[in-house]
Parts: structure tokens; C-alpha cells; sequence
């Protein structure tokens, strides 16, 4: 997936952002540990940006992507399973919900649409940026459920988190 600059066209890369969202640390090394030191909500939001870009990036990476994305709602590839995931995670989040809370909705999202389909892609994607299963008070954690692991190619960048 490549790497994507919010309002480039305006400013010099990155763009309005710290850094463009990227599957790559070097590019992008927000995690949620960085979360401690931006509490401004833009700069939040930049995390949460960064780490839904590698959610999507994982689901596209072991789904397939597609072309129609922005026309075909109901593919089973990675692009709309992404959305399906987005807007039902909203639903499922309780008040001033935290990135965990956050994280956990789109996990139950997964659950109730697709009987837990993605669950490891999901949980892959979300550890790559520090929000594993032990993730809290700013944080990082890369530790997924029983059975998902971390993809081979990423396991130098995964030590990297909480290094």
C-alpha cells in the first residue's frame, strides 16, 4: 500500500501532517506510546490515522484489494471489509471511547458481521502500532491472541514497538 500525505498539494511533504501514513516505521514511526506526548486531538488523530491505515493495509494485504471499493460495498476484499468494520465499530463505541475501546469495537465489529473472519488481520494491524492485547495507559504493546503471529517480513519492525 502506498504511502498517503494529507494536503500535500498545499505545503511541502508531509503535508499538513507530522509524518505521511505509511506501512513503513521509517516513514511513520507514530505508535500509541506516542500518544503520551500528543494530547492535542489533530495530533491525536494523527495516531489513529496512522493506525487505521494499517488495518486497512493488513486487511488488503491478506484479502486482496479492489478495484470497485468506492462502488461495491459488499465485496468480501480487503477495501469494503475495511469500511463494513469502520462504520459498525461505531456503533458499538461507548462514550469518549479510548484508542482500546476503539481498537476492541472494531474486533467485536468483525465478530458480529463476519464471525470473527479477520480477527488475526485485524489484531495484526493494530499490534503494528502498538495497540496489542496488553496495550494501556500510552503503552505500546505487540501481543495478539492465541494463534495470530506476526507476519515473518515484519518481525524486526514489530520488535521495534516496544524496544
Amino acid at each position: 500500500m502506498r504511502d498517503f500525505v494529507i494536503g500535500g498539494y498545499l505545503i511541502d511533504k508531509p503535508g499538513l501532517r507530522s509524518f505521511p501514513y505509511s506501512i513503513f516505521r521509517a516513514t511513520n514511526p507514530l505508535t500509541y506510546a506516542h500518544l503520551k506526548d500528543r494530547q492535542e486531538e489533530h495530533d491525536m488523530g494523527e495516531v489513529w490515522a496512522q493506525t487505521l491505515h494499517n488495518v486497512l493495509a493488513n486487511l488488503v494485504r491478506e484479502f486482496s484489494g479492489t478495484t470497485d471499493a468506492l462502488t461495491n460495498p459488499d465485496g468480501e476484499t480487503g477495501h469494503p471489509v475495511f469500511m463494513r468494520l469502520f462504520v459498525d465499530s461505531l456503533a458499538l463505541l461507548p462514550c469518549n471511547p479510548s484508542f482500546t475501546d476503539a481498537r476492541d469495537a472494531f474486533i467485536q465489529a468483525d465478530v458480529n458481521r463476519y464471525e470473527g473472519k479477520h480477527h488475526c488481520a485485524l489484531w495484526q494491524g493494530f499490534a503494528y502500532v502498538g495497540l496489542g492485547m496488553d496495550a494501556k495507559d500510552f503503552t505500546n504493546s505487540i501481543r495478539m491472541p492465541e494463534g495470530c503471529q506476526v507476519p515473518p517480513h515484519l518481525l524486526e519492525e514489530f520488535a521495534s514497538i516496544v524496544a
